[in-house]
């Protein structure tokens, strides 16, 4: 008993594209969107930087955002001044201090 596998065959014959096929890059790159156009649509970032270091470009302004919020952040009043100056009112649901 041959308990081989048969070696399957492989077909040589050219596949044949169909013109449509052929051009269909062609017809891709000649509609293809501006930049302007993706800009416009979010899809590329609106920056003029190398592409090497938008990346890098990226990481900054969102450190620079962080900075800028965590500074924000540490001037804002704490509850228990915006109580006593009237901007929140007590609320009866959330215990207080003496109570916790």
């Amino acid at each position: 008993m041959d308990t081989t596998a048969p070696i399957p065959t492989v077909d040589d014959s050219h596949i044949v594209a169909s013109p449509e096929r052929k051009n269909s890059l062609d017809n891709y790159l000649q509609h293809r969107p501006t930049r302007d156009s993706l800009v416009n649509k979010n899809i590329l970032p609106p920056t003029t930087a190398a592409p090497a270091i938008q990346a890098h470009q990226m990481e900054l302004q969102k450190s620079m955002r962080a900075d800028t919020l965590n500074e924000k952040i540490s001037h804002r009043p704490s509850p228990d001044t915006l109580l006593k100056s009237g901007v929140l009112a007590n609320d009866p649901r959330i215990p207080s201090d003496d109570e916790a």
